[in-house]
């Protein structure tokens, strides 16, 4: 991954986002092509490569929030046995279903930043020289960055 900070590659995935969303006619659902090229598209801009070997597949994904529209508690990765925990003191209030995909393998302590793009949650997470993004169903949320650990779920 290159030297950027969260900041710079959150909002260059908000930016393909809200582009592909417009250029996509605003769609209610994001279909299975919607997210692959998403990834696709991230991948290319950013410069990364990701975790798994071909075939490459996002995974499906939940984000858990304290609040209705923030307090990010969680973004756990079923299929991967292996969750992004910000904190396990509150109980969920709210679950947003989505799709992430990891570039780079890095593990441990990150940051992450939380934002909605036209109405579609956007969580990018960075650890070391690793990318976890994260986009979900419709939903409004507040804007909110913090720190997290990944561990197994």
């Amino acid at each position: 991954m290159a030297s950027k900070d969260i900041s710079e590659i959150h909002l260059e995935s908000n930016a393909i986002l809200e582009k592909l969303y417009v250029a996509r006619g605003s769609p209610v659902v994001l279909d299975s092509a919607f997210i692959q090229e998403y990834f696709k598209l991230l991948q290319e801009q950013l410069h990364l490569e990701p975790e798994e070997p071909s075939p490459r597949a996002p995974h499906a994904t939940d984000a858990k929030l304290s609040q209705q529209d923030r307090g990010l508690l969680e973004v756990g990765i079923a299929s991967k046995n292996e969750k992004f925990l910000v904190t396990d003191a509150l109980q969920p209030l709210r679950t947003i279903t989505g799709t992430s995909q990891r570039f780079g393998s890095d593990r441990g302590s990150g940051t992450y930043i939380m934002t909605s793009v036209q109405g579609i949650p956007n969580i990018t997470i960075t650890t070391g020289s690793a990318v976890v993004a994260f986009i979900g169903l419709p939903n409004t949320l507040q804007s909110e960055s913090g720190v997290g650990r990944w561990v197994s779920a």
